[in-house]
């Protein structure tokens, strides 16, 4: 896979972000199945955007031999997975219940914050970029860990998708 691929579903993540998320708080809000039914469209569509991300970061990993990047980008893969499942719980019709909710917005933080402190590890080759996303993932985690912080998580959201898109042409020009 090639940087300028992640790059670009880097791009497309990021104005996704703000839309879905005022879809998702509209439908919960309205319980309009409409826009339940959007929002999982939307959430559907992250799934191989995100997936494009990671294979970036795995190949950054591997490149520079950063076994910790490359093992916490796996574990983001699940995460990526059971957060497109939940999202459309809806839509298939499954009540995952609050206790599930804050259980999974918290194990779902904690591994984001695991998450940014690996990509710190690319400040090196990376300098900036890879603190400002490092940095970023870490408040993000920490949004959705609190849970009550989550509704801050498409400002942090929108600003990694747009580093981290300098970041993979950054890695196609020097990596590659």
């Amino acid at each position: 896979m090639k940087f300028k691929v992640a790059a670009w579903c880097a791009i497309v993540s990021a104005v996704l972000c703000m839309p879905y998320f005022v879809l998702v708080v509209l439908s919960a809000a309205t319980k309009n199945m409409v826009l339940s039914y959007a929002s999982s469209i939307i959430a559907v569509v992250f799934l191989p955007l995100g997936i494009c991300i990671l294979l970036g970061y795995l190949k950054i990993a591997n490149i520079l031999k950063i076994p910790f990047l490359k093992t916490i980008s796996y574990v983001m893969f699940g995460i990526l997975a059971l957060g497109t499942l939940y999202t459309v719980s809806d839509f298939l019709h499954l009540n995952l219940g609050v206790i599930t909710t804050i259980v999974s917005l918290i194990i779902h933080g904690i591994v984001i914050i695991i998450f940014g402190v690996a990509i710190l590890k690319l400040k090196e080759t990376f300098g900036g970029l890879a603190i400002g996303i490092g940095v970023l993932c870490i408040i993000e985690g920490a949004f959705f860990a609190t849970v009550i912080l989550t509704f801050l998580v498409p400002l942090t959201e929108t600003a990694i998708g747009i580093l981290e898109a300098l970041l993979f042409f950054k890695a196609e020009k020097s990596l590659t």
